[in-house]
Order: C-alpha cells, then structure tokens, then sequence
C-alpha cells in the first residue's frame, strides 16, 4: 500500500496525504493492479508489462526502439512493453535465447529490474518525477546515483 500510494503522489494526477484508495483507484485505471491473490506468482512477462505500465502512469519516458530487441529471443511474445525494457536493458534474458515469459518472478529478479529502472531514469536518460528519488539514493552534490546507504550501483 505504501508503494502505489508513494507512485500515486509522484504522479501528475496525484496528491500528497492522498488516501490508499484514491491511489488504488488511480493504480487500477493506470494498469498498475492484476486480478488476483496478493500472494500469487507474478510471472517475468506480467512484471516487465506493469512495469512499463508504472513508466507511461508517471510520464517518465522510454527511449525508442532500435531495431529488433527481441529477435534473439525464441520465446519473445512482441510485446511492445517487452521489446522497450529489453531495448533499454532493464531486462535482460535468462538465457541467451529465452526471456522465461511465463516464469514465476523472483524477488531478486524483480530487485534488480527497478534498479536498473531507476539507474536509467536518474541517469538522465529518463525523466525522474518530482520526490521520487529517496534521499539516500542521492550522490554527491545532491545528483542521483548510488545504492540506498549511499553505495555505488552494481552493474547491469
């Protein structure tokens, strides 16, 4: 609940002290909310879709697709969420020539997802909403760019 109401105040159509479900209903309008048990696997695919969801919900931009992202890739389903991940190397493959679509998500791999998210979008690359970069993630000189604590970012 702290995560969608954190996005839903960093958005444009957000306010801050906004209730849960004001930020619920906003999540679910944005394609941020699945069906389902809370404690249900999220398969790779699904995440790397809300994902680029939470991107176009907070306006934060994506950069243009270069060529074919997704050809080295057997089981690629030519999404275009996908296809913008991979080509920003936010995901990576499992192997070579699978993405594991339909593979249950690790908490790790979905750690490491934001991450780079969030490397991309501070790095300039992407533009960063207002109050969604936390303090601690803040380098030298107030510019982003470390781990929470303050350490480096581990490479991609």
């Amino acid at each position: 609940s702290d995560l969608v109401t954190a996005l839903y105040a960093a958005s444009d159509d957000g306010a801050a002290g906004a209730s849960y479900e004001e930020a619920a209903a906003w999540a679910a309008g944005k394609g941020l909310v699945l069906s389902g048990q809370a404690d249900d696997p999220l398969a790779r695919g699904a995440a790397m879709e809300l994902l680029r969801s939470a991107f176009d919900a907070l306006n934060i931009t994506a950069d243009e697709i270069q060529g074919d992202p997704l050809a080295p890739f057997a089981d690629a389903n030519g999404s275009q969420a996908v296809a913008t991940l991979v080509s920003m190397e936010i995901v990576r493959g499992t192997s070579p020539v699978s993405l594991s679509l339909n593979a249950p998500l690790t908490r790790g791999a979905m750690a490491v997802m934001l991450a780079r998210a969030l490397e991309h979008v501070s790095s300039g690359m992407g533009m960063m909403p207002p109050g969604m970069m936390p303090p601690d993630m803040m380098g030298p000189g107030g510019m982003p760019g470390g781990m929470p604590g303050g350490g480096p970012m581990p490479p991609a």
